[in-house]
């Protein structure tokens, strides 16, 4: 099922009729009472999508590594029982199937129990991109406690690459650039 797709052609077809009738409400000068439930359908459901679809690398662009999911998270985790009553909406209008609710909700949670052991000296900034890789880390260790001990070391070698990423991250300059735009900058010089 192409989540991602459909998502993106209904909040489009939504978002058209929005901004036809705020066109038309400022062309006209009259109030055609656009409620901001439509606006916050389109919010939830894109930090929704992208919770759900990021680990599977569908959404993503250059730069950082699924930043869209970072700010998404981030989001999510500072206000996580709104983010959970979205979820419930989202399933009950059918937007998204269980599963999909299932793998959200656990990434909420997971996300505002790691926000608070992150440092509050970070900037935000820090905190929104370092967030999905403690999750990811939060995750494989809650999965190798439920694993046979001979699949440990492959759930420890990928929980030592979340550790060299958040490290990567936090030590990233704080100049406004992702980590691949600050390492593409070093090869230049």
């Amino acid at each position: 099922k192409n989540i991602v797709g459909e998502n993106v052609e209904e909040l489009s077809a939504e978002l058209a009729d929005y901004l036809s009738k705020s066109v038309a409400e400022k062309a006209t000068g009259t109030d055609f009472k656009i409620d901001d439930g439509l606006m916050n359908k389109v919010k939830s459901t894109v930090l929704v999508t992208s919770i759900i679809t990021a680990p599977f690398g569908i959404v993503g662009s250059k730069g950082r590594k699924n930043q869209m999911e970072s700010q998404s998270l981030f989001l999510a985790a500072n206000k996580p029982n709104e983010m959970l009553s979205d979820i419930d909406d989202l399933l009950e209008a059918k937007v998204i199937d269980q599963k999909q609710a299932e793998i959200a909700r656990e990434r909420i949670k997971v996300a505002s129990e790691q926000l608070k052991t992150i440092p509050e000296d970070l900037s935000d900034d820090k905190k929104a991109s370092v967030l999905p890789q403690l999750v990811d880390k939060a995750i494989l260790e809650n999965k190798k406690k439920e694993t046979n001990p001979a699949f440990h070391a492959n759930i420890d070698n990928q929980i030592k690459e979340k550790d060299a990423e958040i490290e990567k991250e936090v030590n990233r300059p704080d100049n406004g650039l992702t980590t691949e735009q600050n390492d593409e900058l070093g090869d230049l010089s």
